[in-house]
């Protein structure tokens, strides 16, 4: 998704502005890291998938953690990212529900 209809579909919430762009790429949970200076735990890592009767499923996860394929077999600019709250991103992206798909440290 391009960051125009990030913004564009973030407007109506007033949480268009809070979107940081970076001069440097934020694409992977360790650049991301750096570029906000934070730990990669602080990062959410997403995976959104679009079923065929025209839903999706929105997948979140911490930056350093791994998704438990048992649980679940197996995505805007490389520069960009928002700071969003687990309430606020349960209401942005109109969740249902949260559920486990991670894997246990250790």
């Amino acid at each position: 998704m391009a960051i125009e209809k990030v913004r564009e579909y973030l407007k109506p919430f007033g949480r268009d502005a809070d979107i940081q762009e970076f001069p440097v790429s934020s694409a992977t949970v360790e650049l991301a890291a750096q570029a906000l200076h934070t730990e990669p735990a602080r990062i959410a890592k997403t995976i959104s998938l679009k079923n065929a009767e025209g839903g999706c499923l929105l997948i979140v996860t911490a930056g350093d953690t791994k998704i438990d394929n048992s649980k679940f077999p197996a995505c805007g600019s490389s520069n960009s990212a928002i700071e969003l709250s687990c309430s606020d991103l349960f209401e942005l992206s109109r969740a249902e529900k949260w559920v486990d798909v991670c894997k246990t440290a250790g």
